[in-house]
């Protein structure tokens, strides 16, 4: 799977958590479908419209993910919910040509903990991820703000943000080790990097508990990204569109 679709699979199930979590005994269900359409990121890569699945189990303080691993609520109160427990996360999907012969990127098993909470006129979001399955080592973070308004039945969202990856990670998704080099990829590691981000999502409820969701986000990769000779476009958009629902 392309590390963009990933990425929106997480994004996407944020309000099917929400859904989720308005039963206060027994096991709530939340299931669907959604197909994603995410730009290539790399030289030869195409941009692909993919399907996905969604499906998540929710009990009390427990939550297990299909794409966000097992959830621990340790905080949740009207404004404010911490979340801590581990996920895997897919490696990037890497073209099958010449440039990347003996490239592989593997998945890995991540750490990840999560901070939301809403203020009066807006709200905010960090969420970060470290490696502990020693596939790279690597450690990402994001911070988002935004707001959610009512449009008529609309929950419609926008938000602005920004990413972190540190040297592993950013190796890992688009740097050449040592002994990876080859006479058409030099050995290169783009340090530390900032990835602004913007996202705008609707959500459409349903009187049987079924949601529609639509979701966009735009990257903007900095210059040590592109840089690299795996050939990093500079513009990354993903738009998706699922179904979901909690029983």
């Amino acid at each position: 799977m392309k590390l963009g679709s990933f990425l929106i699979l997480l994004a996407l199930l944020g309000p099917g958590v929400a859904l989720a979590q308005q039963a206060d005994e027994g096991v709530t269900l939340t299931f669907g479908a959604g197909v994603a359409a995410t730009s290539g990121l790399y030289v030869g890569q195409d941009d692909e419209v993919l399907p996905f699945p969604i499906l998540m189990a929710t009990y009390r303080d427990w939550t297990a993910d299909v794409s966000r691993g097992i959830r621990y609520a340790a905080v949740t109160t009207d404004r404010t919910r911490v979340e801590v427990g581990p996920a895997y996360r897919f490696g990037p999907d890497v073209p099958e040509t010449a440039l990347f012969n003996g490239l592989d990127r593997d998945g890995n098993i991540e750490l990840v903990a999560s901070i939301a909470h809403g203020f009066d006129g807006f709200d905010i979001a960090t969420e970060v991820g470290a490696d502990i399955s020693s596939v790279h080592d690597g450690v990402r973070a994001d911070l988002l703000v935004g707001r959610t308004v009512s449009v008529v039945r609309l929950q419609v969202g926008g938000r602005l943000g920004v990413g972190y990856l540190d040297a592993d990670f950013g190796c890992h998704l688009c740097g050449v080790g040592p002994d990876a080099a080859t006479s058409s990829r030099v050995a290169y590691s783009p340090g530390e990097t900032l990835p602004p981000r913007i996202e705008f999502s609707a959500a459409l409820p349903f009187e049987n508990g079924a949601s529609l969701i639509d979701f966009v986000e735009y990257r903007r990769l900095p210059d040590p990204v592109t840089g690299s000779p795996l050939g990093a476009d500079r513009d990354q958009t993903s738009i998706a569109l699922s179904l979901m629902r909690s029983v």
